[in-house]
């Protein structure tokens, strides 16, 4: 956890079961590319959090007054279960993902990462891929 901090967070070659991180007030970049971790649980307050995957990956995002910025591989199947609500902007049609209730799917290549997250918003902005990268 980190509060009022700026860091960035490199899992490079980990095996983890398990990743939490709740920020307050900062800003964070937890690069998970060519890590292996089996759960995400990232949340934040008032704040910004950056995450690239490459692997498959499963958990939860969320932030009130704040925002999440996802980045993943072109060819990734996406499965994000979205929690709708009026204060919670999201950019998953403008990338071309289809939407079936609170689902937003994008089929992905034979082969290529999972990545199946759970996101939720109050007063926050959640954007896939967004220009310049993670």
């Amino acid at each position: 956890s980190t509060n009022a901090g700026s860091s960035t967070v490199r899992l490079a070659g980990a095996d983890m079961e398990e990743f939490k991180l709740q920020l307050n007030a900062g800003d964070v970049r937890v690069d998970a590319s060519g890590a292996r971790v089996q759960g995400l649980d990232l949340s934040t307050n008032a704040g910004r959090i950056r995450l690239r995957v490459d692997q498959d990956v499963r958990g939860s995002l969320s932030a009130n007054a704040g925002s999440i910025e996802l980045c993943t591989p072109q060819d990734a199947t996406l499965r994000l279960r979205v929690e709708e609500q009026l204060t919670f902007a999201h950019n998953l049609d403008d990338r071309g993902l289809a939407q079936s209730g609170d689902i937003w799917t994008r089929e992905g290549a034979v082969g290529s990462p999972v990545v199946d997250l759970a996101v939720e918003g109050n007063a926050a902005n959640f954007t896939l891929d967004p220009e310049g990268g993670c």
